[in-house]
């Protein structure tokens, strides 16, 4: 027997415009992704980990995937947090604004200015130019007129 009750109240919600969504169905809902407010340790850990595990040593890469098989994710976060920096690697943008996500999390905690600061280092750094591996050689222009400030006559 249908439950003419929950038909009668869809139908009235409907034409009130007040008609929840149910599973399954496109009320309301739009066509582009929403990222969520904050990422969880386990997303940023996963992804800092696929992103710069190349980054780190042999047993830091070994001790990161241990870490994350139990679930120590502010660990691995801060292991590879520690090893950018000193690898000079580029995190891409969308790695960056994960973590600016992920820190979203941790506001008010004691952790928070360490974690911001260290985020803002691994962002300068990537601002930064990156230096020339050879000794830079100033150029003098062959058909200069001006005479030298000091000159000898004999």
């Amino acid at each position: 027997m249908p439950n003419t009750w929950a038909a009668g109240m869809n139908s009235w919600l409907h034409t009130h415009g007040m008609r929840r969504e149910t599973p399954g169905s496109a009320v309301g809902r739009r066509s582009t992704t929403v990222k969520p407010a904050i990422v969880s340790d386990a997303d940023m850990a996963w992804l800092l980990a696929d992103t710069a595990a190349h980054c780190l040593t042999g047993h830091d890469r070994t001790m990161t995937f241990v870490e994350l098989g139990c679930q120590e994710y502010h660990l691995v976060i801060n292991r590879i947090l520690d090893a950018v920096p000193s690898c000079r690697m580029t995190l891409p943008e969308n790695v960056l604004d994960a973590l600016s996500r992920w820190l979203a999390g941790y506001v008010g905690s004691p952790e928070e200015p360490r974690l911001r600061t260290q985020l803002a280092e691994i962002r300068a750094r990537q601002l930064e130019p990156i230096p020339s591996c050879s000794p830079q050689v100033h150029r003098v222009k062959p058909h200069s007129t001006a005479m030298p400030a000091h000159s000898v006559t004999p």
